[in-house]
Order: structure tokens, then C-alpha cells, then sequence
């Protein structure tokens, strides 16, 4: 059982947060690095005992203090409101495949997808690249059949955890990035080609097969319950200091 309050703990690397842990007569510091690309902060990491990389590389890193972080969503409105978008789900499926892109980031692959989905005609696309507000987007993605995953400034962008939250079905191409529990390809996530010459397919069947679409669904939300809820993540956080330091 652990408890948690609040103390002033110096923060002085931009997009890494540090937390203290205390046991018996000694506390730890862990490093949480949000920041979006994937290199390591090298003077962080030696002040810390353990750090968590939330845009961890598949190739991984050459420090085993080094691990997989997970990943969060863009706001704290999704793990208040995520039964409700399931709930939604359940009741109403009104949009075959959806996605809301901004141009900022990753211009080059969301624009292509965009086209290509915006030029099938097998089925409908919704979203594109205006801009919604949060809770719209996340009940648009909530009564959508199937929802397009595409990297933001990393690897991961915040609308995977939202529509993983939300228990959508998403359809993107494989990340560059790992969480500490597998995303498995046509299990909890349908991965297309990194060029996207299969994604209108991919999409088509999903929007047509209610049943694959189903497990895809309900295997989504459980792995969001399972390992990006924060107290998930947070459990997964400390046990990790517990194995290397035996506490």
C-alpha cells in the first residue's frame, strides 16, 4: 500500500517529470519523461534511479534504468468521462471510420491518410484536419465504427490512450514507439502497412465485420484498463522500483 502526498521536489528538466519515493529511510527518484521524442535526457538519467520513457523505442536503450512508460491522454476529461464514451458507444454507432487531425505534426502521413480516406467510397469518412473541441472529439471517436491512429510529434500521440479509453476500434500504422504491455495487431489494435496501401481495406472490413470489430473493441478497453489507467500505471511504476531495488 502506497500513500501520497504532495512535497516540493526541483524540476529542472523540461518535458520530465520527477518523483520521490520514500521506504523506510530512503527515498528514490524516478524520472518521468513525457517529452515527445524518443532520446533520453543523459544528465537526468544519472540522477535518477529509475526512468520511464514514454516514447520508448522498440530498439530500446543501452541503460536498463531505462523502461517503457505507457502513455496518457491529452487531458484529465478522458479517465473522468471514458464510461460514459463507452456507454455512448454501446448505444449509438452513427460514423463508419473517423479521424481529426491537425497539421502541426506529422503533416505528411495525415494529410495522405486523409486523402485516402476521404477518396473511399465503400464507406463514409468523418473528422479530417478542422479542429473540435476535446469532448467533442471524444464523443465523435466514441460513436464511430472504427478510428484512425496516426503519430503526432512522437511515436504515440494522445488520441491512441482517448480512443483505446473510449473502446473504439483503431486502425493505424505499427508505432515506432512500445508501452510496457504489447499493443498486439488484431487484438487489441489493427495495424496497416507503414505506407498505408492497406488502411482503406482495413477500414472497409472493420466498418462491414461487426464481430471482428466487437473483440477489437472490448479488447481495447480492456487493455486500457489494464495498463493506462492511472493507478495502473502508477502500480506498474512502482513495482518496477520494487524489482530493481528490493524493497
Amino acid at each position: 500500500m502506497a500513500t501520497v502526498e504532495p512535497r516540493p521536489i526541483s524540476q529542472p528538466y523540461p518535458g520530465i517529470v520527477i518523483i520521490g519515493v520514500g521506504y523506510q529511510d530512503r527515498t528514490f527518484s524516478i524520472a518521468v519523461d513525457y517529452y515527445d521524442y524518443p532520446f533520453i535526457n543523459e544528465h537526468c538519467l544519472k540522477n535518477v534511479s529509475l526512468y520511464f520513457k514514454m516514447q520508448h523505442l522498440r530498439s530500446g536503450y543501452r541503460d536498463p534504468k531505462i523502461l517503457p512508460g505507457g502513455y496518457v491522454a491529452g487531458k484529465q476529461s478522458l479517465y473522468d468521462y471514458y464510461c460514459r464514451l463507452r456507454e455512448l458507444r454501446r448505444r449509438t454507432s452513427q460514423l463508419d471510420v473517423y479521424g481529426r487531425f491537425g497539421m502541426r505534426f506529422s503533416p505528411e502521413i495525415r494529410r495522405r491518410a486523409v486523402a485516402i480516406l476521404e477518396s473511399e467510397s465503400r464507406f463514409q469518412f468523418s473528422g479530417g484536419t478542422s479542429v473540435a473541441l476535446y469532448m467533442q472529439f471524444l464523443r465523435e471517436a466514441a460513436r464511430a465504427r472504427v478510428c484512425i491512429d496516426m503519430p503526432g510529434n512522437g511515436p504515440f500521440c494522445y488520441r491512441l490512450v482517448e480512443y483505446l479509453g473510449a473502446g473504439c476500434c483503431v486502425v493505424g500504422p505499427r508505432h515506432e514507439a512500445m508501452m510496457h504491455a504489447e499493443l498486439r495487431d488484431r487484438v487489441h489494435i489493427v495495424y496497416c502497412r507503414p505506407d498505408l496501401a492497406d488502411l482503406a481495406d482495413l477500414c472497409a472490413y472493420y466498418v462491414d465485420n461487426s464481430a471482428a470489430r466487437g473483440e477489437i473493441e472490448a479488447n481495447a478497453a480492456r487493455f486500457f484498463d489494464d495498463y493506462l489507467y492511472p493507478t495502473r500505471l502508477a502500480s506498474y511504476y512502482l513495482r518496477a522500483l520494487s524489482d530493481r531495488v528490493d524493497l
